[in-house]
């Protein structure tokens, strides 16, 4: 009897990473304070079996008039394969099934990598006015071990970014049917409201190229013994998911709510553009809405939102859980907090106001948002601020000296345009006989 492939994505192996002890002395954690998992399926490829690949866009390449087309960006994200285990385990409920494994197909990656990542993430957020950017720092050595071109597949998120990707599809029909609702009601009326903001979801990403696209990875049975006692040989078939369904980059960042922060029109792999620096820029953005969001709930109401406020910790904890709280963070999390204890955690929180999200103009004696015709914030130049960046790391010498290398060849990720993904199964398990 051979073996039955089954998905069960409700069952992990594994985290995205594990958090090694850490000394108790106030010293601030490098990269090898944690381990690195996800290759562990198969063994390691020798140390030559490697193939180049070049993630980044020098500086030099583009000139300040030059507007890029953020649709077309390359994707440099990883890739991953799934791998059924070959024993059966019984879920909660007695049931059998075929656990599953992902192995994120990475990139070679030194230590000496993750340390410049890391002062690359603290160069960025200084140059955009941030008081502590170790803040950063120790929010992406938590979500990815400093590694900008991390994808993210924990069940749970997967599950989230795939309702957030149905709530904001576009649809000419549902367009039309809000528009005509609102039509029927007026500001005074709290449908209004409600229904405005159901039309805003709609049209969110309306036109994004990317928005149907799909990426690829292969669903490999490894060779094993049946349980009919028959050898059955390794078995490797092409599956896909919607390249909206993960999370990508330094901060584990879900790409249906951070990509708009950038780019309406870009593809949610740009998370993981430029060696992260893109990833840091949106991050810094969300701190301080952030900042500005909790503060204002706090002082609304604190027995629901909690007494933080817009402090570091409290920006943390939005940041982590979604929303402000006196929710306590994990034991990881706390420990982040001691290892990192320049950061003055329970501080309120600067973020500065250099490289604003949105042109500002000043009126008044106050500065102020600039808006379009149609009353909306007009996005600052993304050109601008990522040709900055690029050309103060550089001068920090803090861009790779060479592209990234694949540790296995032809792991790059497949990005399948539009309507034609390729199968993806169902979750399902064997019952018990």
């Amino acid at each position: 009897m051979t073996l039955k492939k089954t998905h069960f994505w409700s069952v992990l192996t594994g985290t995205l990473f594990l958090f090694a002890l850490l000394a108790i002395d106030g010293r601030e954690a490098t990269a090898g304070d944690l381990d690195d998992p996800g290759d562990d399926v198969e063994a390691p490829l020798a140390a030559d079996q490697t193939q180049p690949l070049d993630l980044r866009t020098r500086p030099e390449a583009l000139t300040p008039s030059v507007q890029r087309l953020w649709s077309s960006y390359p994707n440099v994200c990883e890739s991953f394969n799934m791998i059924q285990s070959t024993h059966r385990v019984k879920d909660s409920k007695g049931r059998w099934h075929y656990p599953i494994n992902y192995r994120r197909n990475r990139y070679v990656r030194t230590e000496e990598d993750k340390a410049r990542t890391r002062k690359l993430i603290e160069l960025v957020a200084k140059e955009m006015g941030v008081k502590h950017p170790k803040f950063f720092a120790a929010f992406a050595l938590h979500e990815s071990t400093w590694n900008p071109e991390a994808i993210h597949i924990l069940n749970p998120d997967r599950e989230a970014n795939q309702r957030a990707w149905k709530r904001h599809s576009y649809s000419r029909n549902k367009e039309l049917q809000l528009e005509a609702a609102l039509r029927r009601t007026n500001a005074q009326q709290k449908e209004y409201w409600s229904i405005k903001a159901d039309l805003a979801d709609v049209r969110l990403y309306k036109g994004n190229p990317h928005w149907n696209d799909h990426v690829a990875y292969s669903y490999v049975i490894p060779a094993h013994t049946g349980r009919d006692g028959k050898e059955v040989p390794k078995q490797s078939t092409d599956e896909s998911r919607n390249v909206w369904s993960f999370g990508y980059g330094l901060y584990g960042m879900y790409a249906v709510g951070y990509v708009k922060i950038w780019d309406k029109q870009a593809p949610p792999w740009i998370l993981c553009a430029d060696e992260g620096i893109v990833a840091t820029i949106i991050q810094v953005w969300a701190a301080r809405n952030n900042t500005k969001e909790c503060d204002s709930l706090t002082s609304k109401n604190p027995e629901k939102w909690g007494h933080d406020g817009g402090t570091y910790h409290g920006v943390l904890r939005r940041l982590a859980r979604g929303k402000c709280s006196d929710d306590p963070l994990g034991p990881k999390w706390r420990q982040l907090m001691r290892t990192f204890s320049s950061v003055p955690w329970d501080s309120h929180a600067d973020f500065g106001n250099k490289w604003p999200e949105y042109e500002m103009e000043r009126r008044g004696g106050k500065w102020r948002y600039k808006r379009d015709a149609e009353g909306n914030k007009i996005p600052s130049s993304r050109e601008a601020v990522l040709q900055h960046m690029l050309k103060r790391a550089e001068e920090e010498g803090l861009l790779r000296p060479a592209p990234l290398e694949l540790k296995r060849p032809g792991t790059e990720p497949r990005v399948i345009p539009g309507n034609k993904p390729v199968k993806t199964a169902e979750t399902s398990v064997d019952e018990a006989s």
